[in-house]
């Protein structure tokens, strides 16, 4: 029965349930917009009245509303939805008939409430334009302080959209009670049994106009209503997952796969819960019944990506908290009742890695036949995801220089490590092309990739002839090995001359001095 559902009536408005929203409306000695008076804009007509269909008005006390209040929750036992409705009026005495109609389609564009002048309304806005088959309205007779609730149901079956007959609500189905001072009223009717035909199929109002009329009957007169955006009355949820890359994909190419595990309205039958997003790609489902523990999951990341964050900022109806990410295992878990939606992104980046130089070079001052590290030598890497830039640095007192962050060369290619060798120095491999893949960061104890530099000490060697008496020899020097022969071609004048080999590397060099008298 009603008194055992998931609010609380017991005339103390509003229930502290969370999932309850309260609409603000003009009251007092004020004029606020309402439907003009006429012939075509009774109850029964009046969505298909021609604007202005609204006009300022000013509603006797009993019958003008300060605030109403509006909320749908699951019941835990049943799994029936609730419709909360509550009102605060502007007299505690008199009587008259609360109305609450609600709507599948928006009010039409012309009702921007939030931003249109009362002006703009008035030219442009019927708020009943868009009545369609299945829309219902809920009436509340408080004449003598009743508690009698009545349904009726719009009708097409005929062609002709019609209001139909006014079916009492009983206990079972429904609830209502006044506050203690007259100024309140509360109610709660299930949606379930009432409205959904006894299922939980996706069914949704985005429309909700509270409101004051004169009777119960299709040409009752609107005596004061509530013109404001409502939060949707619904038994389903919209669910929103995004993929977005850093840096941005061009082109988006590759496929990232997730599982859920909630349905929707549009599912095949079976479902297919699985989907798959492109960077900049999105998946809504706006037909997902409520409930609890669902999941979602980017189950499959491409070779060469990983997940970096997933932020659920844009859901509506949450507090912090109640949404529970996980990086680590891609999970998205989340409940999903009335008021809420989930808006989550996920975002992946490419897997990196880090590349470690190492520089040595000969020096017999530090030890013969050995290598020593090389401070202060520089170096740039280009290359991979360096796009027309580059990174440079120079090695430290251990003959190091690390980089981390490196895309891995499987999404980006390989990179190139140029060495500018310092003067004096000759290398073999001042330019090596390197492979970057997962491994530790610079910082970590285990080395990275590793690209190995070794670098030489060059000699310069001098032989000179000295003819003690001007012009008594001639002199030449030949030095192997070397490019010329000979490297001193024989002297003439006094007899005296030199020859330098320059940038010499380690190693055995003879020279072979002819003197000639």
């Amino acid at each position: 029965v009603a008194a055992d559902g998931p609010f609380n009536i017991n005339g103390v408005v509003p229930d502290t349930n969370a999932s309850i929203t309260e609409i603000e409306d003009d009251f007092g000695n004020v004029k606020e917009l309402g439907p003009l008076n006429s012939n075509t804009t009774k109850i029964g007509v009046i969505h298909d009245d021609a604007v202005p269909t609204l006009g300022e008005t000013n509603p006797n006390a009993q019958v003008d509303l300060r605030r109403a209040w509006l909320g749908v929750e699951q019941d835990a036992t049943t799994d029936d939805f609730w419709l909360y409705f509550a009102w605060e009026r502007d007299k505690n005495t008199g009587s008259g008939f609360i109305a609450y109609e609600f709507m599948q389609e928006p009010a039409p564009d012309g009702c921007a409430y939030d931003t249109a002048t009362p002006a703009e309304l008035t030219a442009d806005c019927n708020p009943w334009a868009n009545r369609t088959d299945g829309d219902f309205m809920i009436l509340w007779d408080q004449q003598g302080g009743s508690l009698d609730l009545y349904l009726r149901v719009w009708d097409d079956s005929s062609g002709t959209l019609v209001l139909g007959p006014a079916i009492p609500l009983d206990d079972d189905v429904s609830q209502a009670a006044y506050s203690a001072d007259g100024f309140f009223g509360e109610a709660a009717v299930n949606l379930t049994a009432t409205i959904f035909g006894g299922s939980n199929a996706c069914l949704s109002f985005a429309n909700t106009i509270p409101s004051t009329v004169t009777g119960n009957s299709d040409t009752a007169d609107y005596k004061d209503t509530i013109l404001a955006q409502t939060p949707p009355i619904s038994n389903c949820g919209t669910v929103t997952i995004r993929k977005e890359t850093v840096p941005d994909e061009d082109p988006n190419t590759t496929l990232f796969g997730f599982d859920r595990t909630f349905t929707d309205e549009d599912d095949a039958d079976p479902p297919d819960l699985t989907f798959e997003l492109t960077d900049d790609d999105s998946e809504t489902w706006d037909g997902v019944p409520f409930g609890t523990g669902y999941v979602v999951d980017e189950s499959t990341i491409p070779t060469g990506w990983a997940l970096d964050s997933i932020d659920c900022s844009a859901s509506t109806g949450y507090e912090a908290g109640d949404i529970v990410t996980d990086v680590s295992a891609g999970t998205t878990t989340f409940d999903l009742a009335a008021g809420q939606s989930v808006d989550c992104t996920y975002t992946n980046v490419p897997q990196t890695g880090s590349l470690l130089i190492v520089k040595e070079r000969k020096h017999a001052a530090d030890g013969l036949g050995e290598t020593h590290p090389h401070a202060g030598v520089g170096f740039t890497v280009t290359g991979g995801n360096l796009g027309e830039g580059s990174l440079t640095g120079s090695t430290d007192d251990d003959g190091e220089l690390c980089f981390d962050g490196l895309v891995i060369s499987s999404l980006v290619g390989d990179y190139t490590v140029t060495e500018t060798v310092p003067e004096g120095y000759v290398s073999a491999d001042s330019e090596q092309d390197v492979s970057i893949v997962v491994g530790p960061d610079c910082a970590d104890e285990e080395d990275p990739v590793t690209v190995s530099f070794l670098n030489t000490p060059l000699t310069d060697v001098t032989v000179s002839v000295n003819s003690q008496v001007d012009g008594g020899t001639f002199s030449s020097v030949d030095c192997e090995p070397s490019d010329d022969d000979p490297d001193l071609p024989l002297t003439s004048g006094t007899g005296d001359g030199s020859v330098t080999l320059e940038d010499l590397v380690p190693g055995t060099y003879v020279c072979t001095v002819v003197i000639d008298p």
